[in-house]
């Protein structure tokens, strides 16, 4: 395409898909993607085939949602793209049920891939205030401008997931301020603390510092005399709190097994603060998840039968992620081992020894990108002052605004530097 900055889209959507080669797409849940072609001047992309989008899945079921038996491994899959998306610190941005495929819809339990990485990015690389995702799916992060970071995938995730259960969106909107006010009729208003770092606060608030509570939500009134937008009541299904989603689900299909700890898992994921949302890989480990799926780290491989009923609990990267760091892991025992003597816990201790090797080489594997990650960061350190701060300094003192395009061309530059030192190629800058 001959417009820059869909080029330079194109070129860093092929960047993360190159990333992305790294992991098992089967096992981890995301499209394979084969290679791409230039066809004039546009830039096409070549994937594998899949059947049908998770959208056009809800509605061959007439819309009323899927029972928790088929609900539960579809969550599970979503989340496990999720973990591995930040094993090599990518955000999807846009995460929804058009973008989630199905393998074959007449299989059972269905296998769903995480597809469409336009909008993603290097969870180190994210633009404060870039808006990215859809309407009705996006966290509130986004919509306000707060920084935000992997946590918006599971934010969505978690609208997917109650739209899988009732068969239509919670949260749908023609605008982001239905969509917030949506939000906080049903959730309550995010804390004062977040709202004073969003970029676009006050679009939607009003501050008042003599209250309690600093900030307060527009009317319809207001909002439309200052936009020349009209708010439209858009939703399928009103809550009055998160908790009547039980209520509701019962109501719709009858009380199912596994509905009370759905909800639950719903209130962690649409947690209003990023900071205390459950991560993939305590969706993972979460109850909800008992009665048909393993409770083991995603995509470890475990051939000791001695080790089934390990579960290893890891700790945090110091990169906040799961990588060499996670090594450092405590072995606990699920209620149903049996073991009760000293020589029963030392053949589960030499079952853990098993498992932290295929953990190992599970470990490695993903630490690499990481690696190349740390290494751009330095090169960051190093091109920085030529590629980003010298023509942003300049931008400012002529007036004239950084746009996307320059943001995504010093990123594009340095991926393109780093290629260089690995390969021990001679580099050619130039600085406009």
């Amino acid at each position: 395409h001959s417009d820059p900055e869909i080029l330079l889209q194109a070129k860093l959507e092929i960047f993360i898909l190159e990333q992305l080669r790294r992991l098992d797409p089967d096992r981890c849940n995301i499209v394979e993607w084969n290679d791409y072609f230039l066809d004039g001047q546009r830039i096409c992309l070549n994937f594998e085939l899949l059947d049908q989008s998770l959208w056009d899945y809800i509605g061959d079921r007439n819309n009323r949602g899927l029972p928790m038996r088929e609900l539960r491994p579809i969550l599970h899959q979503l989340a496990n793209a999720l973990f591995h998306l930040g094993s090599v610190g990518i955000v999807h941005a846009d995460l929804k049920p058009g973008n989630i495929m199905v393998l074959n819809h007449s299989e059972s339990p269905v296998k769903v891939k995480l597809i469409d990485f336009g909008l993603s990015c290097p969870a180190s690389a994210v633009i404060p205030g870039d808006r990215v995702g859809t309407i009705g799916y996006c966290a509130p992060e986004v919509m306000l401008g707060i920084p935000y970071d992997e946590a918006i995938d599971m934010w969505s995730l978690g609208l997917v997931a109650v739209e899988l259960a009732t068969g239509v969106p919670l949260y749908p909107g023609e605008d982001d301020y239905d969509v917030l006010k949506f939000i906080i009729e049903t959730q309550g208003q995010l804390p004062d603390h977040l709202l004073e770092s969003g970029l676009y606060t006050d679009c939607y608030f009003i501050e008042d510092n003599y209250n309690k509570q600093r900030w307060t939500f527009k009317t319809q009134e207001q909002f439309q005399y200052e936009t020349h937008y009209r708010s439209k009541e858009t939703r399928y299904i009103k809550l009055k709190c998160l908790d009547d989603l039980e209520k509701l689900l019962k109501v719709r299909r009858g009380p199912e097994n596994g509905q009370t700890l759905f909800v639950r898992l719903i209130k962690e994921m649409l947690a209003l603060d990023a900071n205390l949302r459950i991560t993939p890989s305590e969706v993972l480990k979460h109850p909800f998840f008992h009665p048909g799926l393993s409770r083991r780290t995603p995509c470890t491989d475990m051939n000791s039968t001695g080790g089934q009923n390990l579960v290893f609990s890891q700790q945090q990267s110091s990169f906040g992620h799961s990588h060499i760091h996670t090594l450092v892991m405590a072995a606990t025992l699920l209620p149903d081992t049996g073991a009760t003597g000293p020589s029963d816990h030392h053949q589960l201790s030499e079952a853990g020894l098993n498992l932290a090797t295929f953990q190992l080489q599970d470990e490695l594997r993903t630490l690499e990108p990481r690696l190349t990650y740390i290494h751009i960061y330095f090169t960051v350190l190093v091109s920085a002052y030529i590629l980003v701060l010298f023509p942003t300094f300049s931008c400012l003192l002529v007036q004239m605004p950084v746009t996307r395009v320059k943001c995504y061309q010093c990123i594009l530059t340095v991926m393109e530097l780093y290629k260089c030192i690995q390969n021990n190629a001679h580099v050619n800058i130039t600085v406009h």
